[in-house]
């Protein structure tokens, strides 16, 4: 996994954990941190994320993200409600669950950060609902800077963020400096039968 999912203005890199997912195409449970009953949010992978899972020409692909160098630059060419919208909800439990490339900027990864945060984690997600060329409102990790998500962090103790990755193999890639959170999402992944690195 890349530094960049570990990187989020405005919170320090040791409380950031990053997962990246390929290709989930079967049914199994997520990781619950907070020791509550497990989830099973992959269920819908395949009926609700055709797309996510067709090949693509990966020099188109990165071409058309990282566009915009931060949120205002996106927010000047891009209008919310129609080509992008932000999704999300308070919990209680100090961890946030986010999906920074959610909706079709990275299919399914909205999906799954919801399904883990459940009532108990905050949640958020900045969403592409265009019909097509989603990817260019792809923000650079490093960069992210939209005001909720600023504020979210500064409330947050832990923080999991959720991207997609290219691989064609159904995988699980766990980034991060918390070595022990790393250690723990890790086994639980691996224990539920997922590839998980």
């Amino acid at each position: 996994m890349s530094n960049n999912a570990s990187r989020h203005i405005g919170l320090p890199k040791s409380q950031v954990i990053g997962v990246e997912y390929c290709r989930f195409e079967r049914a199994s449970s997520a990781v619950d941190l907070a020791g509550r009953e497990k989830l099973d949010p992959f269920q819908w992978e395949l009926q609700a994320f055709p797309g996510a899972n067709k090949a693509w020409d990966e020099r188109k692909w990165e071409a058309q993200m990282d566009r915009y160098s931060g949120f205002d630059e996106l927010k000047r060419h891009e209008k919310e409600g129609v080509d992008y919208r932000i999704r999300a909800r308070l919990g209680y439990s100090g961890i946030a669950i986010l999906s920074i490339h959610g909706g079709d900027i990275e299919p399914g990864t909205s999906q799954i950060a919801d399904a883990v945060a459940g009532h108990e984690h905050t949640f958020y997600a900045l969403e592409g609902i265009k019909s097509s060329g989603n990817l260019a409102l792809h923000i650079k990790s490093t960069l992210f800077d939209e005001p909720t998500i600023l504020e979210i962090l500064g409330r947050t103790e832990i923080t999991l963020s959720i991207h997609g990755c290219k691989e064609k193999e159904p995988m699980v890639h766990i980034g991060g400096l918390d070595l022990e959170l790393r250690r723990r999402i890790l086994k639980e992944l691996r224990e539920a039968g997922f590839d998980a690195r």
